[in-house]
């Protein structure tokens, strides 16, 4: 082959290299590779697999030659993505994994318990701070503390939901929703009231400027009294434990017994006069007050609001 020959051959396998490489480097640019030379990261992560144009070198995703490795092994810990509330580690056979770190660190809205974030203010299993796990019948952790919320007058069915307090009575939390429980010898009413001692003067119980309770009315003198004791033609409420009979008071819990009867509009009932409207003979009880008569219960607490009773 003569020298002219030589070089024209030499000058055609230059341009078609030349092309080669070109289009080399518009594949790997369409890859996202880009240019790389030895050590330059292709953008994987370490302790992926290689894109198949590139090999793994010292760690990360490299140029590949007929010798590399696409699986990419880490040899330190920065070549593993971590996470919140877990450190990075590479382990010593080339692959990443993670390490909880201490709880009771900081993390992004909350506390690290366990290797997860979390929130100890609401968390009935790390409430405050890891491991308070809150107990009761119905659990809750509310401003990192451990109520129930089935008892819990200051929480009762839900955080920060208080019972509010009532005249003469006791806010009381039961399975989640407020409740009251009287004073001692004061009567549950309708609406929420505790009213009148028995066997006090109720006329002084409570004022009717100040609103009378559900089952109690307002007499002409301006006083609250049970709608069972308004009584004659001037309105006036009985004193005392007396209600309204016939259009006069008559006092509670009158003796009687065969030779003693009750009054028209009374029943006996364990030796005690009882008015009718009070009587629950079919479980031997004279209910008190604002209740009525329930044959296959006892005394309820039913009667209607709105009007006045008269007997």
């Amino acid at each position: 082959m003569d020298d002219q020959r030589f070089d024209a051959l030499a000058r055609a396998w230059a341009t078609r290299r030349g092309m080669l490489k070109g289009g080399i480097a518009a594949l790997a640019a369409a890859a996202g590779l880009g240019r790389m030379t030895g050590g330059e990261a292709s953008g994987a992560p370490a302790g992926a697999l290689c894109n198949r144009n590139s090999q793994c070198v010292a760690g990360i995703c490299g140029p590949r030659d007929r010798s590399g490795r696409r699986r990419c092994a880490c040899t330190t810990d920065d070549h593993c993505p971590g996470s919140e509330c877990q450190t990075a580690v590479c382990n010593s056979n080339g692959t990443c994994g993670l390490s909880a770190m201490a709880d009771g660190q900081e993390c992004d809205g909350g506390t690290c318990c366990g290797g997860i974030c979390r929130d100890t203010t609401s968390d009935i299993d790390n409430c405050d701070r890891c491991g308070i796990v809150c107990s009761g019948d119905a659990p809750a952790c509310c401003a990192s503390v451990c109520v129930d919320l089935a008892g819990d007058v200051a929480n009762c069915g839900g955080c920060d939901h208080v019972c509010p307090d009532a005249e003469n009575a006791t806010a009381v939390c039961t399975g989640g929703v407020c409740g009251m429980t009287c004073d001692a010898d004061y009567i549950p009413t309708g609406d929420g009231c505790c009213f009148a001692p028995q066997g006090a003067d109720q006329f002084h119980s409570r004022n009717c400027g100040d609103g009378c309770c559900l089952d109690t009315a307002c007499d002409s003198a301006g006083s609250c009294c049970f709608e069972e004791q308004v009584c004659g033609t001037g309105n006036l409420c009985c004193p005392g434990n007396q209600y309204c009979l016939n259009g006069a008071c008559r006092d509670a819990n009158v003796p009687c017994d065969t030779n003693t009867p009750c009054l028209t509009g009374e029943t006996c009932i364990n030796g005690a006069c009882c008015p009718d409207f009070n009587a629950c003979a079919a479980v031997g009880v004279c209910c008190a007050f604002s209740f009525e008569c329930a044959p296959s219960f006892g005394c309820v607490d039913a009667k209607p609001a709105g009007g006045m009773r008269r007997y």
